[in-house]
């Protein structure tokens, strides 16, 4: 049993041994909960809960006019009834948006009646349209997404992971670097050409960008 001290301020160190088991690293935001064994400490959940009505539309007053740059044309049919569906980069948009009545509707609809999967490479090319092709600063698009991953019926593959990549794209990081570190936390190093990218990635997690 590992024993620790309270400062005068009423901080508390936790074990290295466990922060390390826990993947618990500086900043991170925790929960303190008060239980009848004691205080029990929980990190917070990645992502604040959000409802549909708050996240349906709300880049729709940010956006221009619907532009001649388009996502992929939007897929029909499919499986219906299913326990979880993904959904592509194009209802993501339309439904944050608002710029097409139609597929905004449908985007909705589906929302609003599934368990939705987001894979990791729709997150990533919906911030390349939202910045792209409808201008939007990373203060704007991460402020959507962390509106859409907090519905209570989204799911991703790594919701922590995706969490991080929003931070270190707020502070500065392009977002794709972003997200190719978080996800590779746990691993020795990421090698690349990018100077930019060592220069920016310094400091940030475990897993050390290094130019190769």
């Amino acid at each position: 049993m590992e024993t620790t001290k309270l400062s005068s301020k009423g901080q508390v160190i936790i074990p290295k041994r466990l922060r390390a088991s826990h993947r618990w690293e500086a900043g991170l935001e925790l929960v303190v909960i008060d239980t009848a064994d004691g205080i029990l400490l929980r990190p917070r959940a990645p992502f604040p809960g959000s409802e549909l009505d708050q996240v349906a539309g709300m880049l729709e007053d940010r956006v221009k006019p619907k532009t001649d740059v388009e996502t992929k044309q939007q897929s029909g049919g499919g499986v219906k009834e299913q326990c979880v569906v993904a959904v592509d980069t194009n209802v993501l948009v339309r439904l944050l948006t608002r710029d097409d009545e139609p597929q905004y509707r449908a985007s909705r609809q589906l929302f609003s009646h599934e368990s939705i999967y987001i894979p990791d490479t729709v997150v990533l090319e919906t911030e390349w349209v939202l910045r792209f092709a409808y201008e939007l600063g990373p203060t704007e698009v991460c402020e959507a997404l962390r509106a859409v991953f907090g519905l209570g019926n989204v799911m991703l593959a790594d919701a922590e992971s995706m969490s991080r990549a929003l931070v270190w794209h707020e502070s500065g990081m392009d977002f794709a670097d972003a997200l190719h570190l978080a996800l590779s936390q746990g691993q020795a190093a990421l090698k690349t050409f990018d100077t930019q990218f060592v220069r920016r990635a310094k400091g940030l997690g475990k897993c050390p960008v290094e130019k190769l």
